[in-house]
């Protein structure tokens, strides 16, 4: 009896491992147990299944084995299963990813990646590091990027970019997924951006135009800003910065030089806060800054303030549904100099060419988010964007910029990740100098995918974008990317890429037309978009140990451009205009050619009791004006000048303008106990080819350039001290050396100064 009974049991034993076994699986988020839709789980070896949208999902195993959960922004969890225990319910808790080679980023794909599957250079800073060096907005932050210089407030990565007074910026700036250009003159400010509410900055170094349209022709700035959390946290900052004086003997025009009678000093002075918690069914968080200063070149003024908010509903009745509405506003009166009066004791005190503004600028961004019953993420944000222009005691309005943005992520049964979407965006503004009122349109739709494949991660996508203004007709352009990763192990990975991109000129070079201390503006109507493309070939090399992570970064990098927009002097207006008829306009000049290598490295955590991070890189670049270089096209040709350009200082006849061929970057900051310290360095070679005109027109700035043609280092020093996990104070210098140097010709930078900051966290 009791061997028949024995015998049963072994049959209906088998035949249900046979048929195979129903598990029940909930994914959720580690810390708030919240369900994690669109999970991937690999079971039976090549059966794949996604969780619904409350995070469940059903397989059925048939032996035993080692089942894979799998989600962007998550570790990779394993869970065996074995047919004799019986499971039916599994509750699977991800863990968010924390370390260097699972850090996810979100720039090049929309929807997040390892750095070890994008085929493009990145670089990611975190808002720890922002919040720990002296930070007064984020070109100051740029500015210690490998590869990336900010001349006069304009971006140029890898040498893309050179001066063009603030008009049409070849790097875009996107905040929280969308695009932040004014849209005007399609410049960045970069002071509207919220530091106190940043959670990550990602530099993408290269063409993004297929993610994010035009303007994205020389690379991306974006900024990800913290996301609302249910616990109470916060931060507050106060800092304050006095400069030493000029190394320029008689340049310094403070204290009791000032014989103005003024009593004005150079100085900045602000504060930052941040705090967040949540309210019934909504997570909120609100941050916002105040900062004032007196510029070290004299007249240069500015005062604002800044106000940001972010808000989060999810009802229990619309589990799928998540929305909110963000917002920022700021008040700013600035004064900017063109140039010096002279390279001696005039090099800090401004000319007559002032530009003043006294703005307020806003947006407002709802969004809304919903995960479909099939793990399909359906995402609509919106933004309007605007300035005001105060004016006795009305508002006059002076941009608009109205955009909305849809996207759709699906992760396919087989591993595919595969994004599409479109977007349409509408501007107005009426300015007397770019010929009253104007309005246009901007619409577009693209696609991308990733995939991974044995040691292969592909990734690919094309846009298609349509502008339009009255009078002004462009076709449609088409672009694309291709881009592949090959991991040696899991340490060492090889990648590729070729990507295109475009810009459409700004209304600003389109149609300005003003005067600037007899300095001509024109207009050029008949200017024509910007297109190029470019290619990498790159390594990485990953090492970690514990919570300690180091990387190295090599790079190879190849760009072309067409119809290359450039800030040009000639003789474009008549005889009867001041200066008769010369000045400076927005004109197409021949193809450009830029290639290089970039070397860059990276260590984050703890090690053996010290915690570390640091950022460093050397760029080398030929920027070369195709049609003045005599290899012209040939890559062969241009591969000998790369090599001989190194130490070659005779190329000035070919290479294109405000430009640097060799720069090098390098900060580190270390802390044990109560104390840390930090040091940075920058080098800059010699600026080789300027506008000419310039040391004709500007007092004293060919004599400079005769005297500072070994180019710039720059220090920096910083020492930290941790009275509690809760509260830090450091004292900062700048440019301890007090180095005397200009990134822009005639408009130096800051000589030596030293700052207090004081930071207090809430947790």
């Amino acid at each position: 009896m009791f061997r028949r009974w024995w015998m049963t049991f072994l049959f209906v034993l088998s035949f249900g491992i046979l048929l195979g076994q129903e598990i029940h699986f909930l994914v959720v988020e580690n810390e708030t147990e919240v369900p994690i839709p669109g999970a991937l789980i690999v079971f039976n070896s090549n059966e794949h299944v996604l969780t619904n949208w409350k995070g469940e999902a059903v397989l059925t195993c048939h032996s035993e084995q080692d089942v894979r959960i799998k989600m962007l922004g998550f570790q990779d969890e394993i869970w065996h299963f074995d047919p004799r225990i019986h499971p039916e319910n599994v509750l699977v808790k991800l863990v968010p990813v924390a370390s260097e080679s699972a850090t996810l980023v979100v720039s090049s794909s929309l929807y997040g990646q390892s750095v070890k599957e994008n085929s493009q250079s990145i670089e990611r800073i975190d808002a720890r590091d922002l919040i720990r060096k002296r930070t007064v907005d984020i070109s100051s932050a740029l500015e210690r990027v490998p590869g990336v210089t900010i001349v006069d407030g304009q971006a140029s990565i890898r040498g893309g970019s050179g001066y063009a007074y603030g008009a049409g910026s070849r790097v875009m700036l996107v905040m929280d997924d969308i695009p932040l250009l004014t849209a005007d003159r399609n410049d960045i400010k970069w002071n509207y951006v919220p530091i106190e509410m940043m959670e990550a900055m990602e530099v993408v170094k290269g063409a993004s135009s297929v993610q994010y349209g035009s303007s994205a022709l020389n690379g991306v700035v974006n900024i990800r800003t913290k996301v609302p959390q249910a616990k109470p946290n916060g931060m507050l900052q106060y800092y304050f910065t006095g400069y030493d004086a000029p190394s320029v003997k008689g340049a310094k025009w403070w204290g009791a030089s000032d014989t103005s009678g003024s009593g004005d000093f150079p100085y900045q002075s602000g504060y930052l806060f941040r705090y967040g918690q949540q309210t019934g069914n909504c997570k909120w968080l609100i941050g916002g800054a105040v900062h004032a200063a007196d510029g070290w070149i004299r007249g240069e003024d500015e005062k604002r303030a800044r106000l940001s908010f972010k808000t989060k509903w999810n009802l229990p009745q619309f589990k799928r549904t998540q929305w909110g509405v963000n917002g920022l506003a700021m008040r700013q009166r600035l004064n900017s100099s063109l140039f010096w009066q002279n390279q001696n004791t005039g090099s800090f005190l401004a000319s007559s060419a002032m530009a003043s503004y006294n703005d307020l600028w806003l947006n407002v961004d709802p969004w809304v988010e919903h995960t479909d019953k099939r793990g399909n993420l359906h995402t609509l944000k919106g933004r309007y964007y605007a300035s005001m222009i105060p004016n006795a005691k009305k508002l006059h309005h002076g941009v608009q910029l109205e955009q909305l943005t849809y996207r759709w992520v699906h992760r396919t049964k087989w591993g595919m990740d595969w994004l599409a979407g479109a977007n349409i965006n509408h501007f107005s503004f009426f300015d007397a100098a770019f010929g009253g009122r104007q309005e246009g349109n901007l619409s577009g739709i693209f696609t991308h995918g990733d995939y991974s494949w044995r040691k292969w991660h592909l990734s690919s996508g094309v846009r298609m974008e349509h502008y339009a203004m009255p009078g002004v007709k462009m076709p449609p352009i088409p672009v694309g990317r291709l881009g592949a990763t090959y991991a040696i192990n899991e340490r060492h990975v090889l990648r590729g890429s070729y990507v295109q991109g475009y810009r459409f000129p700004s209304p600003a070079e389109r149609f300005v037309r003003y005067t600037i201390d007899q300095i001509n503006i024109y207009p050029n109507p008949d200017i024509v978009p910007e297109r190029g493309w470019g290619s990498e070939l790159g390594y990485k090399a990953i090492v970690e140990k514990e919570a300690f992570q180091a990387s190295f970064d090599a790079a190879l990098f190849l760009t072309r451009y067409r119809d290359l927009i450039e800030f040009t002097f000639g003789r474009w207006g008549a005889v009867t205009d001041t200066l008769f008829g010369l000045g400076y306009k927005s004109v197409n000049v021949a193809d450009a050619q830029i290639g290089g290598a970039e070397f860059s490295g990276s260590i984050n955590g703890k090690l053996r009791g010290w915690e570390w991070h640091g950022l460093g890189g050397y760029t080398y670049l030929l920027p070369v004006d195709l049609s003045m270089y005599p290899g012209g096209k040939n890559l062969f040709k241009y591969g000998q000048s790369l090599c001989t350009g190194v130490t070659d200082m005779d190329t000035s006849n070919y290479i294109l303008r405000y430009r640097f061929k060799h720069m090098a970057k390098f900060n580190l900051d270390a802390s044990r106990g109560k104390w840390g310290f930090g040091l940075g360095w920058r080098y800059y070679s010699f600026m080789q080819k300027i506008d000419p005109v310039l040391e004709w027109f500007i007092p004293g700035l060919s004599e400079y350039r005769k005297e500072h043609q070994k180019g710039t280092q720059i220090y920096d020093l910083r020492l930290h001290y941790y009275c509690s996990e809760k509260f830090s104070c450091s004292l900062q210098s700048q440019n301890i050396l007090n180095a005397f140097y200009a990134t822009r010709p005639a408009k130096p930078e800051a000589p030596r100064n030293i700052s207090v900051q004081l930071t207090w966290q809430i947790h």
